[in-house]
């Protein structure tokens, strides 16, 4: 079965005024691959993931979505979960209270939400802290509860800007067999990391690979 292309970009380069994080950078994104992007620091991983993610539209270039420039006014909401490398929260809800309201928000009746919640909780060791505020977990917490967040979005295209940081080593292998299962099920994965991964590498199709210069 021939595979439906995603994304697709020609010549895309991006500038912060006199820099140029990179240049003419074309790609193809398929559905249903698992994706990762990587680079040292500084060559625009975090910043490619914003444009794939439309958060960032000012760009040379071309990127299609599904065969739609990702410039165009009617392309507006993406089928992705974006997780991005720092985590955003509300102060004055606890972290079921977060699983919740994003569970809601994504079409789960309340008695879905409820067990969802509590199966993601499971897998993530998160049961323990439902009712902490998000300020007070430690960081490999807080980078648990972010992940548990983006699972709850029902979406075609899951994106990760360095998913794996502050995670233990139970943790990360943990992901990475949820990772695999929504790439069984038919769905995209994108991702940067820094940290070499063997379990990851096992199931990522293709490299998309950022080079200072």
């Amino acid at each position: 079965m021939e595979k439906r292309m995603l994304y697709k970009s020609f010549n895309l380069t991006k500038s912060f005024g006199k820099k140029v994080v990179f240049e003419r950078l074309s790609f193809e994104i398929f559905e249903g691959e698992c994706v990762l992007i990587e680079g040292p620091n500084g060559t625009g991983k975090t910043t490619l993931l914003n444009i794939l993610s439309k958060f960032d539209i000012d760009y040379q270039g071309e990127v299609l979505f599904r065969g739609v420039d990702l410039k165009k006014e009617n392309l507006k909401d993406l089928p992705i979960s974006f997780l991005p490398d720092e985590p955003i929260y509300y102060e004055a809800l606890t972290v079921k209270e977060h699983m919740k309201l994003v569970a809601i928000t994504y079409g789960y009746s309340k008695k879905e939400a409820q067990s969802l919640i509590d199966s993601i909780s499971v897998v993530l060791d998160l049961k323990d802290y439902h009712n902490f505020f998000p300020s007070w977990l430690s960081k490999g917490t807080k980078q648990k509860f972010m992940i548990a967040l983006s699972l709850l979005k029902r979406f075609d295209v899951y994106i990760a800007d360095e998913p794996f940081a502050n995670l233990d080593s139970k943790t990360i292998l943990t992901f990475c067999e949820i990772l695999e299962t929504l790439k069984k099920c038919g769905k995209t994965i994108i991702l940067t990391s820094h940290q070499k991964n063997e379990y990851l590498e096992k199931f990522v199709d293709r490299n998309i690979i950022l080079a200072k210069g």
